[in-house]
């Protein structure tokens, strides 16, 4: 199977799997905003990024490092070699998972408290810090199963994760309201520690049955660690850090919108409404590019690792500008129907206003996930880390300044102008290393006049009234529309280019 090939049969797996994935979680979220509230869901935001943390520090870096190491192994036919990167791995991961979990576990009410200024946050955290050890295994199975270039059972660990979370989760609620028990946070971080159990459970059915090598020697292991540490320690750290700048920023935004004048209550909700409702919105597009960006590295490494130049252009481009592509036809789609998904899926008019105002981070957003697994392949690990850290610190610097101004728009310009930054400066290093320059027709020209052609098709329709508005089959109806709109002149386009050449 040829690069291209690889890339193509490999992202359609993962994307099938995590379309699938975020298709459930985002009526799970939908069911959620519509039971436990917006304020509830503040609440489980304000976690996360602590998780994140702690996740960052057990294995955050060791997922990429086997992969790497892994694909570069298999290149050279050492497969005994590719199995030692991945005990080692493993060793790191679970080391760190238990060392993290105890941590958390008995430090859960300490960093509720003072930390987050949620005390209700401290048993959620006491269940997060069970599923530390779960996710070790699945994040290091999946990492050495992608350096194999074998993408399946990572896509249905995934998608078993999900299932499992959902199903826990909706259990425990209907058994919450038949004992009678107020509804609370815990149904959705049970949910996550039994989706995470199940992956793991996925990942350690696939060692049972893959053949297996030999234990290594203790010379052997010490390298393998060496070498896994090099790369993994400082994406971990750089990790970690966002995780701390993550921490800070959940923690001080709900305080900041308090200085704008909301209650605390208030500030939850909102809180809760932004990231647990409109932003996953945003993000469910990057079911594509994390899968693209999860096959890129390998990829990428191995093409460095074979000097071969022609297919490593090859496959920045076609990458590049398909994350492009994808990210100018959302912010187009969510400016058109931003405020109507609000309203007839959350029942929020807020979570609309939050959808139209994010819309605009798309076509950074993507190809940022894009680029930055490139930059990771051809070993920029050290510069990426530093570049995501200063556009967070730019984004805090919006929370603290301008948020107790403005409100949450205050927020909006801080993450959109961290990831045009990103953008920026992603191209200039991945152009120093490679010398890839993308082509401006295709990049820029092309896109925007479909995204222009569609958008007056779509004017035009409900101008003239041809469909009802606010109803779930004229909302479907108009999207179907603006996707043919959008992909028919496209596809065309580039069957015409094609042939020109």
């Amino acid at each position: 199977m040829n690069q291209k090939q690889y890339l193509l049969k490999g992202t359609f797996i993962l994307t099938a799997a995590g379309l699938l994935s975020r298709i459930a979680g985002f009526f799970y979220k939908i069911f959620l905003s519509r039971t436990v509230g917006a304020e509830i869901m503040g609440i489980h935001q304000l976690i996360l990024p602590v998780y994140a943390f702690c996740a960052a520090a057990a294995f955050g870096g060791i997922q990429t490092a086997v992969s790497k190491h892994v694909s570069a192994d298999l290149a050279k036919g050492a497969k005994r070699e590719a199995w030692n990167s991945f005990l080692a791995g493993l060793f790191l991961s679970l080391l760190g998972a238990l060392f993290c979990s105890l941590l958390l576990f008995f430090g859960s009410g300490w960093i509720a408290s003072v930390f987050l200024g949620e005390p209700r946050c401290s048993p959620l955290l006491k269940i997060l810090s069970v599923s530390l050890p779960f996710a070790a295994v699945h994040s290091c199975v999946s990492g050495y199963l992608v350096g194999q270039k074998k993408v399946l059972l990572p896509a249905l660990s995934q998608l078993a994760e999900q299932i499992f979370r959902i199903l826990f989760s909706f259990l425990l609620y209907f058994l919450f309201l038949e004992k009678g028990y107020s509804l609370s946070a815990a149904i959705i971080v049970l949910g996550q520690a039994a989706g995470e159990a199940a992956s793991a459970a996925s990942c350690f059915l696939f060692l049972a049955l893959s053949p297996r090598f030999s234990l290594p020697k203790k010379k052997e292991l010490r390298a393998d660690i060496r070498a896994t540490l090099s790369v993994s320690l400082p994406l971990s750290s750089s990790r970690m850090l966002l995780g701390v700048l993550q921490g800070i920023e959940a923690a001080l935004l709900p305080l900041q919108l308090r200085k704008f004048g909301l209650t605390a209550s208030q500030a939850l909700s909102e809180y809760g409404t932004f990231s647990g409702m409109a932003l996953p919105l945003i993000l469910f597009p990057t079911a594509i590019t994390g899968s693209l960006g999860t096959l890129l590295l390998p990829a990428v490494s191995e093409a460095k690792s074979a000097s071969q130049n022609r297919q490593l252009h090859s496959t920045i481009e076609a990458s590049f500008l398909a994350s492009l592509y994808l990210g100018f036809f959302c912010v187009n789609a969510f400016l058109l129907f931003g405020d109507e998904a609000g309203r007839l899926l959350f029942d929020s008019p807020a979570a609309g206003e939050y959808i139209v105002g994010l819309s605009f981070l798309c076509p950074f957003l993507y190809t940022n996930n894009t680029l930055s697994s490139i930059l990771h392949g051809l070993g920029k690990t050290g510069a990426v880390s530093f570049l995501h850290t200063f556009s967070f610190v730019l984004r805090l610097l919006f929370v603290v300044l301008l948020v107790p101004a403005v409100g949450i728009e205050g927020y909006l310009y801080g993450v959109l102008l961290g990831q045009i930054f990103l953008s920026v400066s992603f191209l200039a290093l991945l152009f120093k290393s490679t010398g890839y320059v993308p082509d401006p027709g295709r990049a820029l020209l092309l896109p925007l006049s479909l995204c222009l052609s569609a958008t007056g098709c779509m004017y035009l329709i409900r101008t003239l009234g041809l469909i009802p508005e606010n109803t779930w089959a004229g909302f479907f109806l108009e999207i179907f529309l603006y996707l043919a709109a959008f992909l028919l002149p496209g596809s065309r386009l580039f069957l015409l280019r094609n042939r020109s050449r």
